[in-house]
């Protein structure tokens, strides 16, 4: 259970890391800093929530959630090295 929230609070994340990537990119129907700077904001406040309500309230231990977390890394990391492999 805690390393599906950890997943999905990493594809969370993952999408609003995509959408301040769009939003910098010269673009001009882009979003505004103000907003960008709030959703990254806001994205770490609800991940560290959510880990702190799955370590106070449900006894789950924390490092599974961490290891959801990491596969947005690793995800990352392997889409590197199969670039790498395959140029």
């Amino acid at each position: 259970m805690a390393f599906g929230a950890g997943s999905i609070l990493a594809y969370l994340s993952f999408l609003m890391i995509k959408r301040t990537v769009n939003a910098v990119s010269p673009d001009p129907g882009g979003t505004s800093r103000k907003s960008t700077t709030a959703g990254i904001t806001l994205r770490y406040l609800v991940i560290g929530a959510t880990v702190f309500g799955i370590m106070k309230f449900a006894g789950i231990s924390p490092w599974p959630v961490f290891a959801g977390l990491m596969t947005t890394v690793v995800a990352v990391l392997a889409e590197i090295i199969y670039e790498l492999v395959t140029a």
